[in-house]
């Protein structure tokens, strides 16, 4: 049985939430949270981004046993978010009204969530080779579900490493069914630290997202818990 600090976290919810709601997470925010929040241009952007925050500080609050107002935040200059003074590594996506949040204690995670559409084809052109050979192959529905699980993938590993989209999507390969992350280029070389490896998995579909997990770990299979926040 694995230990529960080797069991990855994830929680997801849903954005759109009532009033009250809003209103509760929203005082658990921090004045620069608020003022980024106020330049959205929509009332319902602005909803939907103090759901995305407030709710990151509800589970990282529960998580840690700490006030989610009293939680203080840093940036790398990626525009990654971390926890000021170091401590659990966590993440956050949301899209098409649904947030998904990861928090490891074994390193470095990353996470993402993608509404199913249609593939854009455009992105096919991204990838590293194989993956696009692979996807090219299908068609229809398959080819939606080939393409979202890999690129949802290929995202999370993205943000985990803390480089995001300045990360060239060619230069590393997700397509290995055991979670492994294969480097193909310098750049992504880069991120390796050794003993650690880098592990993804497919979340499948969540509501009416694709989600996936990244992380650096040195076990050969890591465990995670997928639950909705309440």
């Amino acid at each position: 049985m694995a230990a529960s600090g080797e069991i990855l976290r994830l929680c997801h919810w849903d954005l759109d939430m009532p009033e009250d709601r809003l209103e509760f997470l929203h005082e658990t925010l921090s004045a620069d949270e608020r003022a980024r929040i106020e330049r959205l241009a929509t009332p319902r952007l602005q909803a939907r981004a103090i759901a995305a925050r407030g709710g990151m500080r509800q589970a990282l609050g529960r998580h840690l046993g700490a006030a989610p107002a009293s939680l203080r935040f840093v940036t790398t200059s990626f525009g990654k978010p971390l926890l000021a003074g170091g401590g659990i590594q966590f993440n956050l996506s949301h899209s098409g009204g649904l947030a998904l949040l990861g928090i490891s204690e074994h390193g470095r995670i990353g996470v993402d969530v993608e509404q199913a559409a249609q593939v854009p084809l455009e992105l096919l052109a991204m990838l590293a080779p194989a993956e696009a050979a692979a996807i090219a192959l299908l068609d229809g529905l398959d080819q939606a579900a080939a393409f979202f699980d890999c690129w949802t993938r290929k995202e999370a590993f993205a943000k985990a490493t803390g480089l995001g989209m300045s990360l060239p999507f060619d230069s590393f390969d997700v397509v290995s069914r055991s979670g492994h992350v294969t480097l193909l280029g310098p750049v992504a070389a880069a991120v390796a630290a050794a003993p650690r490896v880098w592990r993804t998995a497919s979340l499948g579909r969540i509501a009416r997202c694709y989600g996936a997990v990244s992380v650096e770990t040195t076990l050969d299979c890591v465990p995670f818990a997928l639950e909705p926040l309440h």
